[in-house]
């Protein structure tokens, strides 16, 4: 089985930490995993290869991909022929949508949510634009993954699909059960 992490960017930053510490314990099962920047390789990306893991990059500047971006998107996942595409952050969602869509075999596809969301218009314009389109395409990942449980309120109550989310926090062997009372979702 073959697994890409699709990340925006791979510098330091909170979900490029927990992708890392993912990355050191969740490679079993899988015959090879993979990470895909659409940026550059970054601060995280050394660390990544230190651990076997393979990294690539797609060099997009910020905004949206142009061609070049895309073809290189598409020649990848049909190279790799994934059986799970994991996004990690809103920009990565959509790359990871897009790349489901031109894989061979439709793989499975899962995006992790990694960011808290009291007020989406203070957000940037650019990341409004692609938080609507993840709102609109929630529905199509299989698993729709939140760092909190209040995160994935906020999403929800924005319009993320609820049927699909599941609560992963950060911390690694945690065994907090989700909150309870008014406004919180349950599993």
């Amino acid at each position: 089985m073959n697994k890409i992490h699709i990340v925006t960017g791979l510098n330091t930053g909170g979900a490029q930490r927990v992708l890392h510490r993912v990355l050191m314990h969740d490679t079993v099962g899988f015959d090879r995993v993979t990470v895909l920047s659409l940026g550059d390789q970054g601060t995280y990306g050394p660390r990544i290869r230190s651990l076997g893991v393979p990294v690539h990059t797609l060099g997009m500047r910020r905004g949206l991909p142009g061609p070049v971006a895309l073809a290189r998107l598409r020649e990848f996942v049909r190279e790799t022929r994934p059986d799970l595409i994991q996004g990690w952050m809103y920009h990565a969602n959509l790359a990871a949508w897009l790349a489901r869509s031109m894989a061979p075999g439709w793989p499975a596809l899962v995006w992790n949510v990694r960011h808290s969301l009291s007020d989406p218009s203070a957000e940037k314009p650019l990341t409004r634009q692609v938080l609507a389109w993840n709102r609109r395409l929630s529905g199509a990942p299989d698993a729709l993954i939140y760092n909190s449980y209040h995160a994935r309120v906020q999403h929800e109550d924005f319009g993320f699909r609820r049927e699909n989310g599941r609560v992963i926090p950060n911390g690694f062997g945690s065994a907090n059960p989700p909150p309870s009372g008014p406004g919180t979702v349950a599993e």
